[in-house]
Parts: C-alpha cells; structure tokens; sequence
C-alpha cells in the first residue's frame, strides 16, 4: 500500500526489516505492520524520527489524551505521566515518552513499548 501526498511518495508498507531488533521476536506478534518514511532530509537519526513522530502533540490530541487518561485509570490501565512536548534529549533508554516506554535508543532504532492488561505492542522506529 501506498500513501501520497502532493503527488509524491512519502509512506509505503514494506516487509519487517531484518536488521530491526524486534525481527526475532516477530513470531510472538499477532499483527504487525511496517512503513517507509521517505525523507530527503540529511542527518536525522533515528532519534530525530521518534522525536519528529511523537515530540509534540496538537492541543487537540492533548485533550483527547487527557480525557482518554481519565477515564482508562478508572478501568486500572496505566496513563504514564502525559508531556505533550518531549523534548529530544528525553528520549534516552529506560525513559518513558508519555505512555509509551524506551527499550533502546540507538542511532539507526529506536524501539518503545506499553505493556496493558489486554495488549502489549512495541513501535519501532528503524533508519534504513
């Protein structure tokens, strides 16, 4: 699958990378998917994607989370301490970014996770 924007090709689906360090861990995942972001911009690691991707959050979703929050503790899921504008240097393995925790930060993967009661998922942001 594709997705364009202006005519050109930002995101594919393509297949779970081998070199990611979630690959061995695949036959444990009941759904999986992965994308391409295809950027032209020059000295972004993959810290700079996680951050791009999940650093900041419009006061519309800050609501929408807040509300999610507040009602999700009652049903006794975790809300992780919200910080709608992660800063770059926060995101460090063993840190949390909003509900979602660092496993590993390295330059080409960043790997974070949330463990629930009724699901457990990581994302992963590998460069290519």
């Amino acid at each position: 699958m594709l997705y364009s924007q202006g005519g050109s090709e930002l995101v594919k689906e393509i297949d779970f990378p081998v070199e990611s360090l979630l690959y061995g861990k695949k036959a444990e995942f009941f759904y999986r998917d992965s994308y391409k972001l295809i950027s032209h911009k020059v000295g972004f690691d993959a810290k700079h994607i996680f951050h791009g991707i999940f650093g900041h959050l419009p006061k519309t979703a800050q609501w929408l989370m807040a509300l999610r929050n507040s009602i999700m503790k009652w049903f006794g899921f975790s809300v992780g301490d919200f910080e709608p504008n992660l800063l770059l240097e926060n995101i460090k393995e063993g840190e949390n970014a909003g509900f979602l925790f660092i496993e590993s930060v390295t330059s080409k993967e960043v790997v974070s996770a949330s463990y629930e009661k009724n699901m457990d998922f990581s994302i992963k942001n590998f460069r290519i």
